[in-house]
C-alpha cells in the first residue's frame, strides 16, 4: 500500500476501489524500510487521504485521495 496500491474493503465493493479511490503518486518506496504512514479522514464528507514518508522523518509523500460523499 505505501507505492501507491489500493484496495476498497467496504462490504459489496471488494475491488480497486474504483472512481472513489485515486492514487495521486505512485513512488517505488521499498518494501524492506520501514515507513510513516499518515491517514486523513473526514468521515462526515466521507474523504480519505494518505501519505508516506520513507525513511522516516523524511518529507510525506501524498499517494491517495478517497472521496465517497453516500459514506459520509
Amino acid at each position: 500500500m505505501s507505492n501507491g496500491g489500493r484496495w476498497d474493503y467496504r462490504p459489496g465493493m471488494n475491488n480497486s476501489g474504483g472512481q472513489e479511490l485515486e492514487s495521486i503518486a505512485k513512488p517505488q518506496f521499498d518494501a524492506n524500510t520501514c515507513s510513516r504512514i499518515e491517514i486523513l479522514v473526514d468521515a462526515a464528507k466521507g474523504t480519505a487521504r494518505m501519505a508516506v514518508a520513507q525513511p522516516v522523518g523524511n518529507k510525506a509523500i501524498e499517494v491517495l485521495d478517497f472521496k465517497d460523499m453516500a459514506v459520509g
